[in-house]
């Protein structure tokens, strides 16, 4: 369906794969594929203390959509910018 939302599930490298690159690669391409498709909002939520993959999701484009509450654990979520898009 054009223009619906994708949410990222389970996003990670192994730790010996960190700082190379490879999930910001990976993410760049995943958008540019869905967002080709119409679908211009990907969101996905990540720990707050988890500063490296929310330094690398901010990289590829995402932005702060706030945090909320599950399982009695602060989540942080995060969306793409429409900046992917025609």
């Amino acid at each position: 369906e054009t223009g619906a939302t994708i949410e990222l599930h389970q996003v990670g490298t192994l730790p010996s794969h960190h700082g190379r690159g490879y999930a910001a690669g990976i993410l760049t391409k995943l958008l540019e594929f869905v967002t080709a498709r119409g679908k211009v909002v990907v969101t996905l939520r990540v720990g707050p203390s988890n500063k490296a993959a929310i330094a690398c999701y901010r990289k590829v484009g995402f932005v702060d959509c706030g945090f909320y509450s599950v399982h009695e654990t602060d989540m942080h979520e995060i969306g793409s910018r429409n900046r992917f898009g025609p």
